[in-house]
């Protein structure tokens, strides 16, 4: 469910005046996991949006693979093993190094996960 709302949602062109991360001109959410969704009776609805920007969807996707491999735990990897297969992978992975850096950058983010993040970076970047 979370693929295709990153879908849906990048079917969006930003509104006027949305402040840019970036190349492209689609709607990012750039904080789009599973708890920033919630099921209403009309269907899946996203909350959340103080980070939205205007730019690449890979750089919004590739920002949820990091949340979710760097702070969701084992609950976090299980998603992602679902998650990531709807996405190209090489164009994530091209993503990845502003997401990371996106990440880091964020004061909510602990000492822990900042570690995180980079152990991902590297690993994916050997492998």
């Amino acid at each position: 469910m979370l693929a295709a709302l990153h879908a849906r949602l990048h079917e969006i062109a930003a509104p006027p005046g949305l402040e840019s991360v970036g190349p492209g001109d689609r709607l990012l959410h750039l904080d789009l996991h599973p708890e920033n969704v919630i099921l209403g009776p009309k269907g899946p609805v996203v909350v959340d949006w103080t980070n939205a920007r205007r730019g690449e969807p890979a750089l919004d996707v590739a920002l949820t693979w990091v949340i979710g491999a760097t702070s969701g735990g084992v609950v976090g990897r299980v998603f992602l093993r679902a998650f990531l297969p709807h996405f190209d992978r090489d164009e994530l992975v091209r993503g990845l190094p502003a997401a990371a850096a996106m990440r880091i950058a964020d004061v909510n983010v602990t000492a822990k996960e900042r570690e995180l993040v980079r152990r991902l970076v590297d690993q994916i970047a050997v492998g």
